[in-house]
């Protein structure tokens, strides 16, 4: 039996929604077969252009666990997420993209281990989905584990941890005030704001928990913007990098870290995606020329690259996790 409306729940999750509306049915299905029955699920309608409210109004229909939160115009998913959770009743909170699935056990595990240990930032790992098919599995913490203090920012920065928001559970109190406190224009990040998030947040948690099992199913989509060929995205993406470079900068200036772990930090989440997007943007839009990149700024981020001796022949892959 589901909890009464007005019941402070254990978790609250929040399911941001801006023309993803096709797929949050599923989304929703899946978070109302938790083993964990006492949480709440708040739909924020970022000014969708689609009919999210009916797909709400089903849903609380059959559980009034599920309740919408309207923008009135579209603020961006980071934005739209902070709305959630300041609406949020519940200690720990989720994020879950529309356009994804999680496993039944979800809020269990996560919220269990959190508890148990008393981390106000759990992780598990990720059940990934291409469009052509292929699963497979993510866990970039290896076995199950906890970190205090600067051993988090490490972990971080050792590739320890999935750049996701999604896969994880928050102490509300602490993703409210870490996030809503960033001096961010969040729509100059377009691309890169999970990685900006989580850096906030790992700086501020005072207790980490990894759990390995694959309890999140991130569905990759063909239009996703991770994967996009268009040259106006990947020159946005690439902007958009810019600015989390900045932010990471500064972060790491008020809380240093090894140098060989920043060193590899860089490479992995910035480099990488910088000569990924490169590749993509060469053939990208009419008119190119063969083997250049349709982007400016391509062009002008693969100069920087070359002349820091950073670039490598062969195009690496990349993703958010």
């Amino acid at each position: 039996m589901p909890p009464a409306p007005d019941h402070a729940p254990l978790v609250s999750v929040v399911v941001p929604v801006f023309r993803t509306e096709e797929y949050l049915p599923a989304c929703l299905a899946s978070l109302l077969r938790q083993t964990l029955p006492d949480f709440e699920v708040i739909v924020v309608d970022d000014g969708s252009p689609g009919e999210v409210a009916g797909v709400v109004a089903r849903a609380t229909a059959a559980d009034p666990r599920v309740r919408l939160v309207r923008h009135e115009e579209n603020k961006g998913v980071a934005l739209a997420r902070l709305t959630g959770a300041r609406a949020a009743r519940g200690r720990h909170l989720a994020i879950v993209d529309p356009d994804d699935e999680v496993h039944e056990q979800f809020l269990d595990v996560l919220h269990a281990t959190a508890c148990r240990h008393g981390a106000d930032l759990v992780q598990c790992g990720l059940e990934v989905h291409e469009p052509d098919g292929t699963t497979f599995v993510v866990n970039r913490g290896g076995e199950p584990h906890q970190l205090e203090g600067e051993a988090i920012l490490h972990a971080l920065l050792a590739g320890r941890m999935s750049n996701s928001l999604s896969n994880k559970l928050m102490a509300t109190d602490l993703f409210v005030s870490v996030i809503g406190g960033l001096k961010v224009t969040w729509d100059r990040v377009p691309f890169g704001q999970d990685l900006l998030g989580l850096f906030a947040l790992v700086g501020r948690a005072r207790r980490f928990a990894h759990v390995p099992d694959a309890l999140y199913r991130y569905l990759l989509r063909a239009a996703s913007r991770t994967k996009t060929s268009q040259s106006e995205l990947l020159a946005a993406n690439i902007q958009s990098l810019g600015v989390v470079f900045d932010f990471v900068r500064g972060e790491l200036g008020r809380n240093p870290a090894p140098a060989a772990l920043v060193r590899e930090f860089f490479e992995r989440e910035f480099v990488v995606p910088v000569v990924n997007h490169f590749w993509r943007a060469r053939d990208a839009g009419p008119g190119a020329p063969a083997g250049l990149p349709a982007s400016p700024a391509s062009l002008g981020l693969l100069g920087a690259l070359v002349g820091r001796g950073l670039f490598v022949d062969d195009a690496p892959e990349t993703s958010r996790t």
